[in-house]
């Protein structure tokens, strides 16, 4: 009986030592250093989606998951002294939400980052001397504040390409109704000076054909050398002038073709300028479908909502147990109804606004048209 209570004794003495040596170095109030977090910030790739935690010191921290809902949560220790940090909402198809909480007891502080996941995920953990990065696999999708924001964007680009088609558009009929002009002006003065020398020919013809009279008669009257002399001699000044005019009515020919050539060229500058036009009515007819487009994925999105809306009060009137959690994700699937109407509203609106600009450009393209065609009548 004594042998065996030494023996007792003796282990009991052994497995307090052990337990002494076992402890971890941070169970030491002495020795261990209060860490922080100092933010809390997410952003999303291709196919994941990263929620980092910035933290003060090198930290020490474990990650572990919860079921029902499904939560991954990462805890730090020794983290005393926290900067409050509002949760962020991710709402992206993955990550629903990231809130920090601190508990305390029996002298030691911990700090834990809960990520409300929206369904099963698999996920991986890296981390550096000031920070913790969560990385949780999925394709992000965007929520309603991303979708009016793409939509916006959309409606700028929009906007812009259709400002520059009117802007070029615009440009060409001017830079075609001053050549039409500038040629059609050209063109009159040039069909003026013909005319004149037109005039000028026919009075030197007259001349002439009264100088050949004058000679003729003169040979047949025989009359005196001098009157001869002179007669030939005007006849030839006749038939010099008469060349010269032949030789400037030519020149006005001439001209009158360069002009001719000019308005052929600026009609063709008018129908590029027209083939411009249609080719920015096809791009405003390309946007409207754009648009369409982008409002059918924003209702079948909203009908999606609503299908998760039912969904959860379904779930909520079925199981008491997880009643809190189906409320929650009720009101915040409401929320998200309400902002996809919300964005609904302000796409109606926009498409309205953007109907009556398109109209609106309609009707100075119409009205630009119909100068490019009193111009060429």
């Amino acid at each position: 009986m004594k042998q065996g209570s030494k023996t007792a004794r003796r282990l009991a003495v052994m497995s307090a030592a052990f337990c002494i040596c076992s402890l971890p170095a941070w169970d030491s109030p002495q020795s261990r250093n209060d860490n922080s977090i100092t933010s809390l910030n997410y952003s999303q790739e291709s196919t994941k989606t990263l929620v980092e935690i910035g933290v003060e010191s090198d930290p020490t921290f474990s990650v572990y998951t919860l079921k029902n809902p499904e939560r991954v949560v990462v805890e730090i220790l020794d983290c005393a002294s926290s900067v409050r940090q509002a949760p962020i909402q991710v709402r992206n198809g993955i990550i629903d939400t990231a809130a920090v909480s601190v508990t305390q007891a029996n002298n030691y502080s911990t700090c834990r980052v809960i990520l409300g996941l929206e369904k099963e995920a698999a996920y991986s953990v890296d981390s550096s001397k000031d920070r913790i990065v969560v990385s949780v696999d999925g394709v992000p999708q965007m929520n309603s504040q991303e979708y009016a924001k793409a939509y916006e964007t959309m409606k700028q680009s929009q906007e812009a390409a259709l400002a520059s088609a009117r802007t070029m558009v615009e440009r060409e009929q001017a830079e075609a109704a001053r050549a039409r002009a500038e040629a059609e002006t050209a063109r009159a003065e040039a069909a003026r000076a013909s005319a004149r020398e037109q005039a000028a020919l026919a009075q030197l013809e007259n001349a002439y054909q009264e100088a050949q009279a004058r000679l003729s008669t003169m040979e047949k009257l025989d009359s005196t050398q001098a009157e001869l002399a002179k007669a030939r001699k005007d006849m030839a000044a006749l038939e010099l002038a008469r060349n010269q005019a032949l030789d400037r009515a030519q020149a006005a020919s001439n001209r009158l073709a360069q002009l001719e050539a000019a308005r052929a060229n600026s009609d063709q500058e008018a129908a590029r300028a027209s083939a411009e036009l249609e080719a920015a009515r096809a791009q405003v007819r390309e946007l409207e479908v754009a648009r369409s487009r982008d409002m059918s994925r924003m209702s079948a999105e909203l009908e999606a909502a609503n299908a998760k809306v039912a969904a959860l009060e379904n779930a909520r009137a079925n199981s008491d147990q997880t009643a809190a959690r189906a409320g929650s994700e009720l009101e915040a699937a409401r929320a998200q109804v309400r902002e996809l109407e919300a964005a609904r509203a302000r796409v109606e609106s926009l498409e309205n606004a953007h109907s009556l600009e398109i109209k609106r450009m309609s009707a100075e393209l119409e009205a630009a048209n119909a100068k490019v065609a009193a111009l060429e009548n």
